[in-house]
């Protein structure tokens, strides 16, 4: 196997373990699982590390690579002149679709963080009554918008 081949062939596989990573991350997000979270926020700083680093690899292993060839259609003409050329433009065009999903999932995944977020935070004024919501009622049913200056809970 060629070093551009073996680059490649690992590049496609960390960015699908960081898919399957993202979508791990979901789960967790939708359960509330901190300890997962946890866990495969470390999984994903890890593949974006080796990403990364194979991405410098890859552009190293490239002997007439210029500024130029960094663009993605001059990769492929490039890959073109190597052995097993349609080997190494599939994995190619593989990695560039698994970035893109990686790059919609995480800002979904960031989205829902940002949400749950401000849902926390609604919900800690409220109970700290700094809320114009945090009305109150009577014992007659009545809207009663006095706040207590009783502390019910603290961050």
């Amino acid at each position: 196997m060629s070093a551009i081949a073996d680059i490649l062939h690992r590049q496609l596989n960390f960015t699908e373990a960081l898919v399957k990573a993202i979508h791990q991350e979901r789960q967790a997000l939708s359960s509330f699982d901190t300890a997962k979270l946890e866990k495969v926020a470390k999984e994903k700083f890890h593949y974006l590390q080796q990403i990364d680093a194979l991405e410098k690899r890859r552009i190293e292993a490239c002997p007439t690579i210029t500024e130029q060839l960094r663009q993605d259609s001059d990769f492929v003409d490039w890959l073109t002149s190597q052995e097993n050329p349609d080997l190494l433009k599939g994995m190619w065009q593989q990695i560039k679709q698994n970035l893109a999903a990686i790059r919609e999932e995480n800002a979904s995944n960031g989205k829902v963080i940002m949400l749950t977020h401000r849902s926390v935070e609604k919900g800690l004024r409220m109970l700290k009554g700094q809320t114009p919501e945090s009305t109150t009622y009577t014992k007659n049913g009545y809207a009663d918008n006095h706040v207590s200056s009783r502390t019910f809970a603290t961050a």
